[in-house]
């Protein structure tokens, strides 16, 4: 899932079709169709992709887990598909949006989810986080970030916000790497993986076409979420998604963009330039707040300065972090105090 924070310079839309009604398709390239489900979120909905191949169709991502989606993906089966099945189902990662509904395609079709191990194993340890001891890590990390009071209520109360919208991850897969090529429709597609959003995000990149089907990897408006979560408090991921960014860049500016939100775009490197800017000037946000020693909760308020909701608030969390973790890592701030209940942030 991503944010809803924008970047400074938009990306340029390539074709102009009406976004698909709910249940339907739109072709946006030789054989790649487009469909749209919804979300229950400020972020209302997620794009999903079928390439005609051979007797059926490839699938990528698949929507969230709830009955809406099932029966929107019903309609498209019955009225879309000219009696064709899905035959693969591919998986850029392993939020809910996108890998949500794997076991119910495996059962409906028979198919084994493909995607990286990185994304698979994070998705089944999050399906099966549910005990008392993942309730009290997560609030131990919210502490010491510096939540407290009402904000920390709510962070609780989420739970293991993951569980509630996805089926159980299935217990096998098909793994792609960095490097595989896919022959879809009697085109190679490029296995390309990242980090940043995710541990091992796939992007597909097909040169023949011209076309790149990005995930959240790259997105048209907002900048997907760049977060650091309880399980792993000390990653970088905001410097794997710098480093990530810099890749594409060496993809074909011309390309066709797919991404799981918004509009198909072009424009490939000016997009990637301006997520670079937008995170740039949070980093300097996070800088000037950390003037005197702060908590993570303070640096927070001034970087998200509304009120959120427990969904929203995590995500903010994780933002902070991110961004702290990132100046931390490049020598610009450290720990001020480092008590288990009382880390603090001061810029060197």
């Amino acid at each position: 899932m991503a944010t809803c924070s924008t970047s400074p310079i938009e990306a340029r839309p390539r074709i102009q079709p009406q976004q698909p009604p709910e249940g339907s398709l739109v072709e946006v390239a030789d054989g790649i169709f487009w469909a749209r489900m919804p979300l229950p979120f400020a972020l209302d909905h997620v794009n999903v992709w079928l390439l005609r191949d051979g007797e059926g169709f490839t699938l990528i991502d698949t929507g969230m887990a709830d009955a809406r989606t099932r029966g929107l993906w019903e309609r498209i089966f019955a009225e879309q598909l000219g009696g064709l099945p899905i035959t693969r189902l591919i998986c850029t990662h392993h939020h809910p949006d996108h890998m949500g509904l794997s076991s119910w395609f495996h059962a409906r079709f028979g198919v084994r989810m493909t995607t990286t191990i990185g994304e698979w194993t994070h998705g089944r340890l999050g399906w099966l986080e549910s005990g008392e001891d993942f309730l009290a890590h997560a609030s131990d990390h919210f502490v010491r970030f510096g939540l407290r009071d009402e904000p920390l209520r709510l962070a609780i109360a989420e739970g293991n916000n993951y569980r509630k919208y996805i089926d159980p991850i299935p217990l096998d897969f098909v793994r792609i790497g960095d490097g595989d090529r896919l022959s879809i429709g009697g085109r190679e597609w490029r296995v390309l993986t990242f980090s940043g959003h995710s541990p091992e995000h796939v992007c597909l990149w097909c040169p023949e076409a011209d076309v790149l089907i990005a995930g959240d990897q790259v997105l048209p408006r907002i900048s997907p979420t760049i977060g650091v979560w309880s399980n792993e408090p000390e990653a970088n991921p905001l410097g794997g998604f710098f480093a990530s960014l810099d890749r594409l860049m060496t993809l074909s500016d011309a390309a066709l963009v797919l991404p799981s939100h918004g509009l198909p775009f072009t424009g490939l490197r000016q997009r990637c330039e301006a997520l670079k800017a937008h995170h740039d000037e949070r980093l300097k946000h996070t800088l000037d707040s950390c003037g005197d020693p702060s908590s993570g909760a303070d640096v927070m308020e001034r970087l998200f300065p509304r009120t959120l909701s427990g969904h929203d608030l995590l995500f903010a969390v994780a933002e902070t972090l991110s961004h702290l973790n990132y100046l931390i890592a490049e020598g610009c701030i450290e720990y001020s105090a480092c008590e288990k209940q009382n880390i603090k942030y001061k810029a060197k």
